[in-house]
């Protein structure tokens, strides 16, 4: 949860809607990421995940997509950008309550 914190305070923590990708394009996702100011290395975390999505980013280097139930304060420290769907951040503080 402080880490989690950390990032939100420092503005790196973004949530989106989703992670759905009409092509399954890396240039799509690369795209994505810079319109989104999460250029560098950034964790996408997810409570699903869409194959167009993990197509997409599998071929960008600095990007790690993750299920929730992976979440770990390593991967949170060591990333410079956290993005979020919004129902990662739900199933994150259900997890943190519990």
């Amino acid at each position: 949860m402080s880490a989690l914190n950390l990032k939100l305070k420092e503005g790196k923590l973004k949530v989106i809607a989703d992670f759905q990708f009409s092509e399954a394009k890396t240039k799509t996702a690369i795209d994505a990421l810079n319109n989104l100011d999460a250029a560098g290395k950034t964790l996408l975390v997810s409570n699903e995940q869409q194959a167009n999505f993990l197509t997409a980013v599998k071929n960008v280097r600095t990007a790690k997509p993750l299920r929730v139930e992976g979440l770990n304060v390593y991967d949170i420290m060591w990333h410079e950008h956290i993005l979020c769907t919004k129902g990662a951040i739900e199933a994150i503080a259900q997890r943190l309550a519990g």
